[in-house]
Formats: C-alpha cells, sequence, structure tokens
C-alpha cells in the first residue's frame, strides 16, 4: 500500500485500501491541464481477475476521453 494521502482537493477517489489501521487511496481521478487516473494496483497478481482489466480499460479510456470499447 503505498501512501499517496492527502491527495489534492480536485482528485475524485475512486477504491481505497486499508493496511492495518491505515487508509488510503488506491485509484483516483483529476482533471488539471488534462485528465489524470492513478492506480496503486501494481503487483502482477493484481491485473489476473477480469475486473482489474476492466478497471485499467474504464481509467484509460476515462483519461482520453472516450467512450468505453463494447466487450
Amino acid at each position: 500500500l503505498y501512501n499517496v494521502s492527502p491527495l489534492a482537493p480536485d482528485c475524485t477517489v475512486l477504491m481505497t485500501g486499508s493496511a492495518g489501521d491505515v487508509l488510503e487511496p488506491i485509484t483516483w481521478t483529476r482533471a488539471k491541464n488534462g485528465r489524470m487516473v492513478y492506480s496503486g494496483l501494481g503487483h502482477p497478481d493484481d491485473s489476473h481477475p477480469p475486473q482489474s482489466r476492466q478497471l485499467l480499460v474504464n481509467m484509460i479510456s476515462s483519461a482520453m476521453e472516450r467512450e468505453l470499447p463494447a466487450n
């Protein structure tokens, strides 16, 4: 779990995670000088579940301001 708090006030947290009693943002977005997305999910096993891959597709599509591709 990466320590990224505090985030800028214009960030939108999409997902949080905890390690013990520490709660941190795991994925978030921000629109400043363009669109940004962040994911702290980085372990190779994080990308195996279909939901994780869909989250990545959604985040990239959002950053590119594009419609989601059809499944």
